[in-house]
């Protein structure tokens, strides 16, 4: 049986990081479900260091309809540079990989929001991997390639 452009089409999963702001995870989940032209699967990646502010987030993921996971508490957040790319490397070894296996992954932080319709399965057609650069000090560490 030869399969469909359909069938053949990998599942979309995109993971949104939130550590503060509950109010930006219902603006992305609704700017994501108006641009996004690919069924989705919205998982939250709950990385807040305070008790409270990880209930208003789980709160608020809830209700948008995302898959909320909780980070694991023995991150130190006193770098946020440096705990960024530990949750990272954590969420896609730990969660990516082990529930949403030969899915077409989509990372995006908590304050990044689309602005015009866009195809993740469209625009990965011809590639296994793609990302942009964010100015992080300790970008060259290489925490997420080191450890994938």
């Amino acid at each position: 049986e030869i399969p469909t452009e359909a069938s053949a089409r990998k599942r979309v999963v995109i993971f949104a990081f939130h550590c503060n702001r509950p109010d930006f995870v219902r603006l992305q989940a609704e700017a994501l479900k108006h641009f996004i032209l690919d069924e989705f699967t919205l998982v939250v990646i709950n990385d807040a260091p305070e008790e409270e502010m990880r209930a208003q987030i789980a709160a608020v993921a809830t209700e948008v309809g995302a898959e909320h996971v909780q980070t694991p508490d023995y991150f130190d957040h006193s770098d946020p540079s440096e705990v960024v790319g530990r949750i990272v490397t954590w969420a896609v070894q730990d969660v990516a990989l082990k529930r949403f296996d030969n899915s077409l992954l989509f990372l995006l932080e908590g304050d990044m929001f689309p602005v015009a319709p866009f195809s993740p399965s469209k625009f990965m057609q011809t590639a296994d991997i793609a990302g942009t650069e964010q100015g992080r000090r300790h970008k060259s560490s290489g925490f997420l390639l080191r450890y994938l």
